[in-house]
């Protein structure tokens, strides 16, 4: 599993700008009941509390929930206007990645 740290930067690379899409995500990854807070960083630290508490929780696709969520977050990215590769926009999520072992590769 991923690290504080790893966490704390996979949910600031959802980039999550309005409530609709706080809530979409919760809905999507089915923890709305853990979204809690007035203001979008209030709901950010609310889902970083929840993926801290379940670590072994599973996503919608079956696998652990923090892996589903950095794929998220990456197909998210790659479907915006882009300039720079994910890991130039996030090298603070990448390099606490690589410090718990794991690589993103061709933004994948």
């Amino acid at each position: 599993m991923f690290s504080r740290t790893s966490i704390i930067e996979l949910v600031k690379s959802l980039r999550l700008r309005t409530h609709n899409e706080v809530e979409e995500l919760a809905i999507i990854f089915d923890f709305e009941e853990a979204i809690s807070g007035q203001y979008i960083k209030a709901k950010e630290t609310s889902i970083v509390k929840f993926l801290l508490a379940n670590p072994d929780l599973l996503g919608p696709n079956g696998a652990n929930i923090q892996y589903e969520l950095l794929e998220f977050s990456i197909k998210k990215y790659k479907s915006g206007i882009n300039f720079d590769s994910f890991d130039e926009t996030f090298p603070e999520l990448v390099n606490s990645l690589k410090k718990d072992g794991y690589e993103v590769v061709d933004n994948q």
